[in-house]
C-alpha cells in the first residue's frame, strides 16, 4: 500500500510501560521549525497517521459548528468563520505538501480566539469540541514531524516507539472508556468490556511477539461493535466521542500496519459517529 514508513514497522519492540494520563488536554501548540512534508508525500500517499489526523480534524470542525449554531454573538461567529478558512487552508497546504508551521499556528490562534470570545460560561459540549480540536491539531503536528524526521532517514527505535504509541493510544481509549461507563452497567455490557480487554490484550501480546495481527485487528473491531451495538443510543457524549476516539485510532493502528504489510487490508472508510 503506502511505503514512505515502512521503517516504522521494523519488528516491534516491548510495548513500554507509560505513566497513566491525567485527563487534561493541553491547551498549547508546540511550536515546530518550518518545514514542509518531504517531495515525495502527496495526497495519494500521505501517511496514515495523517490521514487519520484530517479526518478528525474535518470531524472537528463540523462538531463545533454544529454545538455553536445557536451562537449568535457576532464575535462567536466571526471567530468560528475564521477558523473555518484556516483549517481548510491548513489542511490544502498538508496534502500539497507545502510548510504548515503558520498554517497549524493560525489555527490555534484561532482557538485561543474563539475561546475567549465564549468566555467561562460556554457550554460543556463546546469546551469539549474545542479540547479535542487542539487535541488534534497538536496530533497532526507530531505526526507531521514524524514524517519529516523519518525522511531523512533518521534510524533506530522510532519505529517501535511510534507503533507502541499507536497501542497506548488504543489502551487509553479502552481505559477511559470504561471509566466514563462506571460500574453501574449491564452485565451485557459488561462482557462486551471484558471481550474488548480481551481482545486488545491479544492484539499487543501478538504485536509484542511479532505475530500477524490480522485476526486480532478483525476481532477487536467485532468486540467494539458489539459494544456500541449493546450501548445503543442514549449513551452520554463521553461515551460517544470515547467510542469515537477508539474506531479512528484503531482504523489510523490498521492502516498504519497495511503500510508495511500487516493487517488484512480491508478499508474500514470514514467513521461519522459523534
Amino acid at each position: 500500500m503506502f511505503t514512505l514508513l515502512r521503517k516504522w514497522m521494523a519488528p516491534h519492540g516491548k510495548l513500554l510501560s507509560r505513566p497513566a494520563s491525567s485527563g487534561r488536554t493541553r491547551l498549547w501548540m508546540e511550536e515546530l521549525e518550518s518545514r514542509a512534508l518531504p517531495s515525495s508525500v502527496s495526497a495519494q500517499n500521505l501517511p496514515a497517521e495523517v490521514k487519520s489526523d484530517l479526518r478528525e480534524l474535518r470531524a472537528d470542525v463540523k462538531t463545533l459548528s454544529a454545538d455553536l449554531a445557536a451562537n449568535t454573538n457576532t464575535a462567536v461567529v466571526a471567530d468560528l468563520k475564521t477558523l473555518r478558512q484556516d483549517l481548510r487552508a491548513a489542511l490544502a497546504d498538508v496534502r500539497d505538501g507545502n510548510p504548515t508551521t503558520d498554517d497549524l499556528n493560525k489555527v490555534a490562534d484561532d482557538l485561543t480566539a474563539l475561546r475567549n470570545d465564549l468566555g467561562q460560561q460556554m457550554p460543556g459540549d463546546v469546551r469539549h469540541d474545542l479540547n479535542d480540536f487542539r487535541h488534534d491539531l497538536k496530533e497532526l503536528s507530531k505526526d507531521l514531524a514524524k514524517v519529516d524526521d523519518d525522511s531523512d532517514d533518521h534510524q533506530g527505535d522510532d519505529g517501535n516507539q511510534h507503533h507502541n504509541g499507536k497501542l497506548n493510544e488504543l489502551q487509553d481509549d479502552a481505559a477511559k472508556l470504561r471509566a466514563d461507563l462506571g460500574s453501574n452497567v449491564s452485565s451485557t455490557v459488561a462482557a462486551d468490556l471484558d471481550a474488548l480487554d480481551a481482545a486488545l490484550t491479544q492484539l499487543v501480546n501478538d504485536s509484542n511477539a511479532g505475530n500477524d495481527l490480522s485476526a486480532d485487528l478483525d476481532n477487536l473491531r467485532m468486540a467494539e461493535s458489539t459494544l456500541s451495538d449493546d450501548l445503543g443510543k442514549g449513551v452520554s457524549k463521553d461515551v460517544k466521542h470515547d467510542l469515537k476516539d477508539f474506531v479512528n485510532d484503531l482504523r489510523a493502528f490498521h492502516e498504519h500496519g497495511d503500510d508495511h504489510g500487516h493487517g488484512d487490508g480491508q478499508d474500514d472508510g470514514d467513521d461519522d459517529r459523534s
